[in-house]
């Protein structure tokens, strides 16, 4: 087949490097990439240092985008990416006051208690048209998912056939033209699903990431570390509140939370059930509105943007949102 073609192709390519000193700058710069990739890397944009973040670094150097090539950069995009990094590590609530109201320090930053665990299951978004939030959050479920030995990412959408496409256009297309020296060995079909196991290979990831049909119980009982919901505004035949009930339960094992969903969908007309199911959504997903376990009510966070910052058109040369 031509996954095992290329397979072979990279096992000798990894054969001729290591063969000999000649390729120690080739390797050096390889373990670099891999540097960053982990750990995010400084850089100078218009003469301020920048911090970005691993999986935006990603994002920006190999995640190509159908018809645009690599994506340029986007300061909308820093935060976001950083959202999420921030998002997928928070061990704690903000405090707050008699009436509900945030408490800050002095210097303007919130007053927060850690509580020792994660307390964010997962981020919901909404967006202007083109921004790219899509693009994103496949290059996000991916990065992850192949760092994690058994990792398992889902993919669903508001229409039966919309996970397929997220998986085939966004995932898929930007998989496959990665170099080899990201990608985990894997001999199986990759029609259906990414699956980067290698049978036979004892120290195969064993991780896939796969998509599913619209339905709320898509993937009930399984268990999911990183789950992307592909416009659940627009969700019309089945309740979005009723689908991330179930897929909030396969990102636990027991009372623990170890999965990260992301939820981002457009802003434009929507049906009335549809809407209504997702502002329902929405608001129980306030960051100061939480229960006394660190949580809020859906679990999620709301993380919104305005629609003109980073609105196309509209962008710095550094990629700053021209916003007066």
């Amino acid at each position: 087949s031509v996954q095992k073609q290329e397979d072979a192709f990279y096992d000798r390519v990894w054969e001729e490097l290591e063969s000999s000193v000649k390729y120690r700058k080739a390797i050096d710069w390889i373990e670099r990439q891999w540097y960053y990739r982990l750990n995010g890397k400084w850089v100078f944009i218009n003469g301020k240092p920048t911090y970005l973040a691993p999986n935006h670094w990603f994002y920006l150097n190999y995640w190509h985008i159908e018809g645009v090539g690599l994506p340029e950069y986007r300061d909308r995009d820093r935060r976001w990416f950083w959202a999420m990094h921030y998002f997928k590590h928070d061990t704690t609530m903000p405090k707050i006051d008699s009436d509900g109201n945030l408490l800050y320090n002095d210097d303007g930053s919130l007053q927060l208690v850690d509580v020792g665990y994660r307390t964010v299951d997962g981020v919901i978004g909404t967006k202007g048209r083109r921004m790219g939030d899509t693009t994103k959050a496949t290059d996000d479920i991916w990065c992850d998912i192949s760092l994690l030995i058994d990792g398992k990412g889902g993919i669903q959408g508001d229409k039966e056939d919309t996970g397929d496409q997220v998986f085939h256009d966004k995932l898929m297309y930007a998989y496959r033209k990665l170099p080899f020296f990201w990608k985990p060995k894997t001999n199986h079909n990759l029609q259906n699903e990414l699956m980067m196991e290698a049978v036979g290979v004892d120290d195969s990831l064993d991780a896939r990431i796969t998509y599913a049909s619209a339905h709320p119980t898509a993937y009930d009982g399984q268990r999911l570390d990183r789950y992307y919901s592909d416009e659940p505004g627009k969700l019309e035949k089945y309740s979005i509140y009723d689908r991330h009930d179930i897929v909030r339960r396969c990102l636990r094992k027991g009372a623990k939370l170890e999965g990260f969903s992301i939820y981002t969908t457009t802003v434009n007309d929507m049906t009335v059930d549809a809407g209504k199911n997702f502002e329902k959504l929405c608001s129980d997903s306030f960051y100061n509105q939480r229960g006394k376990n660190g949580f809020t009510k859906s679990g999620m966070i709301v993380l919104h943007f305005k629609a003109y910052d980073g609105y196309e058109g509209f962008i710095g040369k550094y990629g700053e949102s021209i916003i007066d």
